[in-house]
């Protein structure tokens, strides 16, 4: 991972990025899994303490999840996506980039 952090993000700022990226998934699955899922399964559950119905009381919190997920996959295709363009144009000049590599004879 850091290794993918570098490469996308550059070394000036490493560990700050580095810490996001690491820190993201705790986060997300903090929100997703205890707070997100807690409230749906209350909400289903009788009395607030005991849900009858089994995998019901879940089904909303799966949902929202499947949502989720489905979410940061398509923005994951984006960036790649444009990140692919973007290495592309740099490759070959376009986009404001310079390819760097020249020969000994060249100024």
């Amino acid at each position: 991972m850091p290794t993918l952090v570098m490469d996308l993000f550059g070394g000036k700022h490493f560990g700050a990025n580095r810490g996001i990226v690491g820190l993201s998934p705790a986060i997300g699955g903090y929100l997703l899994s205890t707070k997100l899922a807690g409230a749906v399964y209350a909400r289903s559950a009788h009395d607030g303490l005991e849900c009858v119905e089994q995998g019901a009381c879940y089904r909303d919190a799966w949902i929202a999840n499947f949502f989720v997920s489905a979410l940061a996959t398509a923005a994951c295709s984006v960036l790649a996506g444009r990140d692919k363009r973007r290495r592309q144009g740099a490759a070959t000049g376009v986009l404001g980039f310079r390819d760097n590599t020249s020969s000994a004879g060249e100024c």
